[in-house]
């Protein structure tokens, strides 16, 4: 009895292993397809057109080689590389880092706020230089609302300085508050929350002597981002406190 059951154990394995070795791979081969058409069992075909396989369950893929869309090309910003996968998948990189594929192609539909967007600054410098670096100045210095939204804080101040205080605020900015001075002339205080840097709090005042035809010509003056009404703000360019800035006569 135990010869029998051995021999029928032996039997079982020996199926098995037909099975196994024989009927299976002669099915994956009518069946199984990889995404391109190639069969997942055996030599692929092209072999050489595959770069690896990739082994998700419950049967392996076999992935094409990448093919350079375009050769490495030198250019004013540095080695520019486009490499393009057989699906259509791209990578654009330029010195070795990742990029968006607007930083090496198709510079004409780059936008101020697309380029402002990018968090890396390596990334950022080149959408700038395919933008067109005088370009895009000219640019934030039409829209000071652009310069606002600038994440390269020493680009911002300088833009800032060039188109003025006065025009910045009114572009850019929104008044927190106002009252009238002595002479019953308006005071504003504007504000300007910026990017990356601390708010531009401006007040705007009028000049206590009148010209010659009667007007009275208005200043703007930076004061400290937390000032919060036109008599702190006006105190502060006094070296006063809100509450200590008491005017009984002005001249």
């Amino acid at each position: 009895m135990a010869d029998l059951n051995a021999l029928i154990l032996v039997v079982r394995v020996v199926v098995m292993l037909v099975l196994w070795l024989v009927v299976v791979p002669i099915v994956l081969r009518r069946k199984g397809r990889g995404h391109h058409g190639a069969s997942i069992v055996g030599r692929p075909a092209p072999a050489d057109g595959v770069s690896h396989w990739h082994m998700p369950r419950p049967s392996p893929t076999p992935v094409r080689r990448p093919v350079p869309a375009s050769p490495a090309r030198s250019g004013p910003i540095g080695n520019r590389v486009r490499i393009a996968l057989g699906d259509g998948f791209e990578v654009f990189a330029i010195e070795g880092h990742e990029v968006p594929a607007a930083a090496v192609d198709d510079a004409t539909e780059l936008t101020v706020p697309e380029i402002q967007a990018e968090m890396e600054p390596f990334v950022r410098t080149h959408l700038v230089r395919r933008y067109g670096s005088d370009r895009y100045r000219e640019t934030l210095l039409a829209d000071p609302r652009l310069i606002a939204t600038e994440p390269d804080v020493q680009l911002a101040r300088t833009l800032m300085e060039e188109v003025g205080l006065e025009t910045f605020c009114q572009l850019a900015g929104r008044v927190t508050s106002s009252d009238l001075d002595m002479a019953g002339e308006p005071r504003r205080l504007w504000r300007v929350d910026r990017r990356n840097a601390q708010s531009v709090v401006v007040v705007e005042v009028a000049n206590s002597t009148p010209e010659p035809d009667g007007s009275r010509r208005r200043y703007w003056l930076r004061v400290p981002p937390h000032t919060t009404s036109c008599r702190d703000a006006v105190a502060w360019t006094f070296g006063l406190r809100g509450p200590q800035y008491e005017l009984v006569r002005e001249t």
